[in-house]
């Protein structure tokens, strides 16, 4: 197999980071023609390093997020105080569906303590770890996904769609000024828009790796996110973009 170009190199860094690049996007970035970026992509998707999609290329499952046990160590410290923070945020008597991303597998240690709380979940990692304290949890049907352990399909949106929420609460692949919240999977987001509408109030809980970060597809516009926690202040772009309120979960002390 011919070595990579450096450019080719520049793109798979590129990618790691948005997870999505359109063509013309990436053609701009390198100061070439989209042909030379085309012809750049079929090599890269000969060896199995991207997948084209519509108008752009994404990464492939084997190149794409890191395995969701390691996804669970990254900014480890970072999630557990955002998770926290969103259970302290979290009234009681309150009805939310929490998606199946690692920030919301790391709140729900701290959510199985907030009383006569019921969570709607499409993650077995959050059902698992709730039903430990006194939360009511109804798990959507649907196909399990192996790598994260979540339901997704038809049968599970529908299902979301059945309820209405206190708060949505989201994990988020990137936060983006102009894109928005976004994820890797399509599935993942089409759930999270279900859950959305039927929500009094979208938060978004993510640590300050996914600024300005994208993904393949977008959940929610950040104009509506009510509530942003992440562990830094987040950009201007997105500070100017969200409508929401801000807050900062303190890391815990290491005394």
């Amino acid at each position: 197999m011919p070595r990579r170009t450096e450019r080719e190199d520049r793109i798979l860094a590129q990618l790691r980071q948005s997870r999505y690049a359109a063509v013309g996007d990436l053609a701009r970035s390198f100061n070439v023609s989209e042909e030379t970026i085309r012809r750049d992509l079929k090599r890269l998707k000969r060896e199995g390093a991207v997948e084209k999609v519509h108008g752009g290329v994404t990464l492939s499952e084997v190149a794409g997020e890191p395995p969701f046990r390691r996804r669970m160590e990254l900014n480890h410290a970072a999630k557990l105080a955002i998770g926290r923070r969103a259970a302290e945020l979290t009234p009681e008597n309150s009805t939310l569906f929490v998606d199946g991303g690692t920030t919301c597998c790391a709140a729900a240690r701290f959510l199985r303590d907030v009383a006569h709380l019921t969570v709607v979940t499409c993650s077995l990692e959050v059902a698992r770890t709730l039903i430990e304290g006194r939360v009511r949890v109804l798990l959507a049907p649907g196909e399990l996904d192996p790598e994260d352990c979540c339901v997704y399909g038809p049968e599970a949106a529908e299902f979301v769609g059945r309820f209405n929420y206190t708060t949505a609460l989201f994990s988020a692949s990137g936060l983006h000024a102009r894109l928005g919240c976004c994820d890797y999977k399509l599935e993942e987001a089409t759930l999270k828009r279900h859950a959305a509408v039927r929500a009094e109030q979208v938060a978004v809980i993510a640590d300050a790796s996914k600024f300005e970060r994208s993904g393949f597809a977008q959940f929610c516009d950040l104009e509506a996110v009510d509530l942003l926690i992440t562990d830094s202040q987040p950009p201007t772009g997105i500070r100017r973009t969200l409508n929401g309120s801000i807050e900062i979960a303190p890391l815990a002390s290491r005394d």
